[in-house]
């Protein structure tokens, strides 16, 4: 067993979602659903207190920074140089970074909003800009007087990433950009993305309204989807996506109109870049990531046994690619 794990470690290959740890935590989570079931208590509240508790253990504090039309919440701890994680669409952040921003902590000052619309954030103005994501973005870095950071992005929060350290090349050091086509994605790719899902708009595949939507989503996201139950299945439709449906498809049809004129747009992008992509990717396939690798001639990471969310299917492989990342670079390695 110990060679297996040796042999594994050497050939740094992915987590093993189907290994005895895997095995143990499905049965525990399996046996937590059924008594909340019989109980009549809602499951996601105490999932999301688990992971604030896992936070605020670690030493993070929330916090949020009010705007002129809204507010911005965030999570922020540890010590070292600063990291902005920015999620992608999804429910919150806490969901998408918490075990990868504990992990940094160790030797980063991590910071991760809600940016707007999701999470405890929001706006009263409609401007569904990625601009205005990156403007609100900007806001908090120079409200805790950062001036100089790096970035990981994820999907959504990669076209973030990827346009703020366009924009602003003077404030960004280092970016990680995950399944996320930057602006190598055109209309083809969004033709094809909605035949793959048999929709007309990519809302009804981000914005589940079912149970069996939810499924749907688990199974993009995850090579091996958790066993989730109808009844948390509709409680997530709920809890997690039913707060500000019409902006976020209003965010939505922005980055489909954006596909038709990013060639329009300022581009002076030259930061330092790391791509990691889930192998099985069916939201953005690996061959886009392909594209933009070469275009930025950026190091590509393929994470096997993957899909659009590799953060959550291999974390510490994951961990592993981003910290070595920022380490290597920061030390002016190739």
């Amino acid at each position: 067993m110990e060679k297996q794990r040796h042999d594994r470690r050497e050939k740094n290959l992915p987590d093993d979602p189907r290994g005895k740890g895997w095995t143990r935590r499905l049965i525990w989570v399996g046996l937590m659903l059924v008594l909340f079931a019989c109980a009549g208590c809602p499951v996601l509240p105490w999932k999301q207190s688990r992971l604030e508790r896992g936070l605020e253990r670690s030493g993070f504090v929330h916090d949020r920074l009010s705007l002129s039309q809204g507010r911005l919440d965030f999570w922020m701890g540890g010590a070292g140089p600063p990291v902005v994680l920015i999620h992608g669409f999804g429910a919150s952040a806490i969901w998408q970074w918490e075990s990868l921003a504990r992990k940094l902590s160790s030797d980063h000052r991590v910071i991760f909003p809600d940016l707007l619309w999701f999470g405890g954030s929001f706006c009263e103005g409609e401007d569904f800009s990625i601009d205005h994501q990156v403007r609100a973005v900007l806001e908090l870095m120079d409200f805790l007087k950062i001036d100089r950071f790096d970035l990981v992005g994820l999907s959504y929060g990669g076209l973030v990433a990827y346009e703020l350290a366009s924009a602003h090349p003077e404030r960004v050091s280092r970016v990680v950009l995950s399944d996320t086509p930057a602006r190598e994605y055109t209309e083809a790719d969004y033709s094809a993305l909605c035949r793959r899902f048999g929709v007309d708009h990519i809302s009804q595949v981000l914005l589940p309204e079912t149970e069996e939507d939810v499924q749907r989503l688990l199974e993009l996201a995850y090579w091996a989807p958790p066993w989730t139950p109808k009844f948390v299945r509709r409680e997530t439709v709920h809890a997690l996506y039913g707060s500000c449906r019409d902006q976020k498809r209003g965010l939505l049809d922005w980055m489909i109109e954006s596909v038709r004129s990013s060639s329009d747009r300022p581009h002076t992008y030259r930061a330092r870049t790391l791509l990691i992509w889930g192998e099985e990717d069916p939201v953005f396939p690996l061959e886009i990531g392909q594209r933009l690798a070469r275009r930025l001639g950026a190091r590509l990471e393929v994470i096997s046994r993957a899909r659009h969310a590799p953060q959550l299917e291999h974390p510490s492989r994951f961990y592993r690619l981003v910290r070595s990342f920022l380490a290597r670079e920061r030390s002016g390695g190739g």
